[in-house]
């Protein structure tokens, strides 16, 4: 195709030319025709033995992500998905993370009990074991993170880390407290919880400043020696809206108490 796509404008071009010198007209050969296409099914079985080819380098590098600050979560999605046969073998996906966003271990289950769980805490606590990494140090869910005695649902489920800290994540801690907002649905659940993520989350100022530096650099012209704050502000504000890839942080305990209960007051028309 790409040979074609040369070779007919090139046609066009010399035709003009020799029309332009008065030249005789001369007949060019039609390009050759296109082969056909492989079918969907050969497309699969390419895809299929491709992959196979890198099986054992795929497991070595799945079984090769460790991490300090883990989530588990389940969810019901992924198994609506599951057709023929394999409708209704399964009711939820969990799927454990880590603090880069790699995907540790997923694992299809018919219920969030510790006894179907095991198998797949058990196999995460030697992976570390074996691998001599140490063991994360807190871990983020969205429910059962506290008891008033004894050890919590997933401090038993990963008996063998010590210390392990687990606590609810803080997109379901925002769900907690969208009382005023009650569903998705709800005209202003979307601006609700932005003004609650913005109450709790704030950028690094070293990486705002670096991130404004660099804008303001870019913007500078020989026309132009010293963009104004706006138009670096602007600049910068689409950069974080196109590419969200400077990290968050949370606001200290002392910043996020009043920030979050002003906006649930103000939400609840208080």
């Amino acid at each position: 195709m790409q040979k074609t796509v040369m070779y007919l404008p090139d046609c066009a071009r010399q035709k003009r030319n020799r029309e332009s010198l008065r030249l005789p007209s001369f007949r060019y050969e039609d390009p050759p025709p296109f082969s056909a296409l492989p079918t969907a099914k050969w497309f699969l079985a390419t895809y299929v033995r491709d992959v196979w080819s890198r099986l054992y380098y795929l497991k070595g590098s799945m079984t090769s992500i460790y991490g300090t600050i883990i989530k588990i979560d389940s969810t019901k999605k992924i198994t609506r998905k599951l057709q023929e046969q394999w409708a209704n073998t399964a009711s939820w996906c969990t799927n454990v993370g880590n603090e880069r966003g790699e995907m540790l271990v997923s694992l299809l289950t018919t219920s969030e009990r510790i006894s179907n769980l095991g198998r797949m805490a058990d196999g995460m606590m030697n992976r570390f074991s074996n691998a001599g990494q140490p063991h994360p140090m807190v871990l983020y869910t969205d429910r059962d993170c506290y008891k008033q005695e004894g050890l919590s649902k997933y401090q038993k489920l990963f008996h063998k880390w010590e210390n392990l800290r687990v606590q609810v994540d803080c997109w379901h801690f925002m769900r907690r407290i969208s009382k005023s907002c009650t569903n998705e649905s709800h005209p202003l659940y979307g601006t609700f919880m932005a003004q609650v993520s913005t109450s709790i989350f704030e950028w690094d100022g070293n990486d705002m400043a670096l991130l404004r530096r660099s804008k303001r650099s870019k913007l500078q012209s020989p026309g132009v020696s010293n963009p104004s704050d706006s138009a670096v502000a602007k600049a910068q504000n689409n950069q974080i809206r196109a590419r969200p890839a400077l990290p968050l942080q949370n606001k200290g305990d002392g910043e996020l108490r009043p920030f979050v209960g002003e906006h649930v007051s103000l939400a609840a028309g208080h």
